[in-house]
């Protein structure tokens, strides 16, 4: 539109227009094209859109879904696809979570392809991106909030919640993972980098395990650099094995760095599957870093058990992985042998190193035996621990093993107890002291059951009550 100005002065031209269309068909009746444009779109900080339940398309009991064609932050959206390949302009997740060492999970726009032919696959990204990513590692404290991250000004729909159990022995070992979904288990504050929840997050789970919080999201801000990476896979037949081949290259200033690895999932007979996995880093904020795992794993009918080995340089990794599992190396054997459908056997050796600086390690050897009695388990068995600390001080537990669990009221009631009690006073390790658990279950109808458990220690160093 033109307006004239006052006197003679030529006219002031204006200008203001849009252009926006979206499209989705066939293409020689091979390929699958969905593509859509809008001028009017800018960076806005929003990964994909997302709708409140609370606000907007308040129904109930029906299967409905929330769906977008075209997920993009930016003006562009392409989409072409095929029976055997992909490509994708616009907002994409990397999807690189096969392997435990080399998962890298990021929510970016730019370009993605995969392709699969029989036994082979690969795919492939590529962004130019000013964002940077986060893992934060929370505890749990009973309550739902506020829990605040180390950062603020995310981007928004771009974060992972979830509540991860880990084994209160062996942090590195996860128990159980449940991801969350946000306005239906938390709330977050994008600019100021807090959660909410809406039931609390306790500290422990009811087997005393910790619980923590983990976050992972995208920061808006930085200058543009590429992030670009990729994984072939080698994947016969139908079943779970497979060898691939990852890379990543991220140049995010101060924070980004270059990883390579492979892994390995084999089905070497009906009982017996084998995991291996070995990546490198070079990280721009900790430097080179190595990590392997691998583990040979057997289960039949009266047989099941594992050898394992696991390492992780403290500097190893471009920051997917949880802090709490950095410079470790475990290795051992376990297992269980069923002698009698009443009677089986369990035994573990394993030894634990700190590769952290002054490190530390820890010698573990247990062996208990299960019992069924009509209703009534039981449970004796030993175990012997030996501990250097990173000080140089050794630190011993010798216990005796002892547990029963009976069923009463035609099992709607469940008396269950342990005793860990350590012998000659051999108790200074801080993780095996003495120590006695109590609990009782009462199931209720309809499917409820209430619990409590009480558990107490008494140790060299401290004594505690859970």
């Amino acid at each position: 539109h033109a307006q004239p100005l006052d006197g003679d002065a030529p006219e002031d031209v204006m200008t203001d227009g849009r252009v926006s269309f979206y499209a989705k068909g066939q293409v020689k009746g091979e390929w699958l094209l969905t593509i859509g444009y809008d001028s009017d779109r800018r960076d806005d900080l929003t990964f994909r859109r997302q709708i409140d339940p609370n606000r907007f398309y308040t129904l109930y009991g029906d299967g409905t879904e929330q769906a977008f064609e075209n997920d993009t932050s930016r003006q562009f959206y392409l989409k072409l696809e095929r029976d055997v390949a992909a490509l994708l302009v616009g907002d994409f997740d990397t999807q690189m979570s096969r392997g435990e060492l080399t998962r890298y999970s990021r929510r970016l726009n730019g370009i993605k392809a995969d392709y699969y032919n029989g036994d082979w696959k690969a795919s492939a990204f590529g962004a130019n991106t000013d964002q940077g990513f986060v893992l934060d590692t929370i505890a749990g404290d009973g309550t739902s909030g506020i829990y605040r991250l180390s950062r603020g000004g995310l981007v928004r729909n771009g974060e992972r919640v979830r509540i991860v159990v880990r084994d209160r022995f062996a942090l590195d070992q996860v128990l159980s993972t449940v991801n969350l979904t946000r306005f239906v288990d938390y709330s977050i504050d994008y600019n100021a980098g807090t959660l909410i929840f809406k039931r609390p997050v306790e500290s422990q789970d009811t087997q005393f395990n910790p619980q923590f919080i983990e976050v992972e999201y995208e920061l808006d801000g930085r200058q543009n650099e590429i992030v670009a990476g990729g994984r072939i896979a080698y994947a016969p037949g139908q079943g779970e094995n497979e060898i691939g081949l990852s890379y990543i290259e991220d140049a995010t200033p101060g924070v980004g760095g270059r990883l390579y690895g492979v892994d390995a999932e084999w089905e070497v007979s009906r009982h017996n599957r084998v995991e291996i996995e070995a990546a490198v880093s070079d990280s721009k904020a900790t430097g080179e870093g190595e990590a392997y795992r691998a583990e040979l794993m057997h289960e039949s009918e009266r047989v099941a058990g594992k050898l394992f080995y696991r390492e992780q340089d403290a500097s190893f990794g471009l920051g997917q992985q949880s802090a709490l599992t950095t410079g470790l190396r475990r290795f051992g054997v376990e297992g269980e042998l069923r002698v009698r459908n009443e009677l089986t056997l369990r035994a573990e050796a394993q030894r634990q190193q700190d590769l952290g600086v002054g490190g530390g390690e820890r010698d573990i050897y247990g062996l208990e035996a299960q019992y069924r009695l009509n209703s009534t388990n039981l449970l004796l068995g030993a175990r012997k621990v030996s501990e250097e600390a990173a000080t140089g001080r050794k630190l011993d537990s010798e216990q005796i093993l002892a547990g029963i669990t009976q069923p009463l009221f035609s099992g709607r009631m469940q008396l269950r107890g342990n005793a860990e009690v350590g012998l000659g006073g051999g108790d200074d390790s801080a993780d095996f002291p003495t120590r006695v658990i109590g609990g009782v279950d009462y199931r209720l109808p309809k499917g409820i059951t209430l619990f409590a458990e009480q558990e107490f220690t008494w140790g060299s160093d401290r004594d505690t009550q859970d």
